[in-house]
């Protein structure tokens, strides 16, 4: 399993795939989580966001904050 960080680039491919699969610009999504939209950039390049922030993109795309730090195999990263 990675360590350092894994679960934030775990969590960047998520976010990209999930904006990507609803055709959600950084803008839009920014705008309805009350984040700035360089904010969502940021984290698509891999910077860690807040548990606040994390919690609101769970919310707005359906999910669980496990899911958005989940890898593709399935398996939460550590």
């Amino acid at each position: 399993m990675p360590k350092n960080g894994g679960d934030i680039l775990s969590f960047s491919k998520n976010l990209i795939k999930l904006q990507e699969e609803n055709h959600e610009t950084n803008y839009r999504l920014a705008k309805e989580i009350g984040v700035h939209q360089t904010t969502v950039q940021n984290w698509r390049d891999g910077k860690k966001p807040i548990l606040e922030h994390l919690a609101k993109v769970a919310a707005h795309y359906g999910c669980t904050v496990d899911d958005l730090l989940r890898q593709d195999n399935g398996e939460k990263s550590v």
